[in-house]
């Protein structure tokens, strides 16, 4: 669990950064729209037509903070549809699911009979299961699996993804975010393995589980199967993509203050600083106060692999 704690908050950390940065730059877009009186088309304009130095390059700074905050917003929102229409969709075909009292709780059963199960609610997450996982799975396992499924509901698994998904698709620029969900993804099935065997659970139960939903299509990643075994490696973040993200938004925030003073706004300065303050300082907890335990040595230098 500590694994995934800290990859979904790294993730987190990174994506306040950078909401920081696009707020910064929002700012002083838009007062730089509303002094000089420039639409994006005269923006454009002033660039290609190479009036001035000094105004071509004012002009060329505030069209570039305004398409990062349009592109951001844009595909934020983007994001967002995507993730509420996937999550009515899901919430429409569970509808008929029927509430069934097992001796190891109460779960949604749905009437598929390809062995599934799993997690869906974002404020209230809920177990589902189908008819087929039922019959396929003797009470061991099918105790092994819910506990499982039930970590992923306290943890509030679903919802937290979800936010991800969104923050990954609106802040574009940063790249790292796909691929910490993608790592979070998997480490927080590993933690409710760890979590089902930690109430003293055979791990042949688990197992046998995880064999049923292979072997219906429903893949199980090399991971899970190798902590089940006692051979996975620890999960790592490579030290390039902090530095690297850090890099971005230190980028972001310089761009904005650029802007700021030229708009020549002593004020807008001041509330300039007051937001790109913070995200200097999450620039700087990015590259050095990052939890060192998911960090994957120096750049460039990584641990050996165990092949797989």
């Amino acid at each position: 669990m500590p694994r995934a704690t800290g990859l979904y908050r790294l993730h987190c950390v990174i994506a306040f950064g950078g909401v920081l940065g696009v707020l910064l730059a929002l700012i002083v877009a838009v007062d730089g729209a509303i002094t000089h009186h420039q639409s994006p088309g005269e923006l454009i304009s002033a660039v290609a037509s190479s009036r001035t130095l000094t105004s071509d390059t004012s002009a060329a700074l505030l069209l570039t903070l305004v398409g990062v905050v349009s592109c951001s917003m844009g595909l934020g929102l983007r994001a967002f549809w995507v993730e509420c229409c996937s999550q009515w969709r899901a919430s429409r075909m569970l509808r008929g699911s029927r509430r069934v009292l097992t001796g190891f709780g109460v779960v949604r059963v749905i009437a598929d009979e390809i062995p599934r199960a799993f997690c869906h609610g974002l404020l209230r997450p809920r177990v589902f299961i189908s008819n087929g996982t039922l019959d396929a799975l003797s009470p061991p396992e099918l105790e092994a699996l819910l506990a499982h499924e039930r970590h992923h509901a306290r943890r509030r698994d679903p919802l937290r993804l979800a936010l991800a998904r969104v923050l990954g698709g609106g802040l574009f620029f940063l790249p790292v975010l796909p691929r910490l969900l993608e790592r979070y993804a998997e480490e927080a099935e590993i933690a409710a393995d760890e979590a089902a065997l930690g109430d003293g659970r055979n791990i042949a139960a688990l197992a046998a589980a995880l064999l049923t939903f292979e072997a219906s299509g429903g893949g199980v990643h090399p991971d899970r199967v190798d902590r089940l075994l006692g051979e996975r490696d620890e999960c790592r973040v490579p030290t390039e993509w902090v530095l690297s993200t850090a890099a971005i938004i230190l980028a972001i925030v310089g761009l904005g203050l650029a802007g700021a003073t030229l708009n020549g706004h002593a004020y807008l300065l001041d509330i300039g600083m007051l937001v790109a303050g913070p995200a200097l300082l999450v620039s700087a907890i990015l590259a050095l106060v990052s939890p060192m335990h998911l960090l994957d040595g120096l750049v460039g230098i990584h641990p050996d692999r165990r092949s797989r």
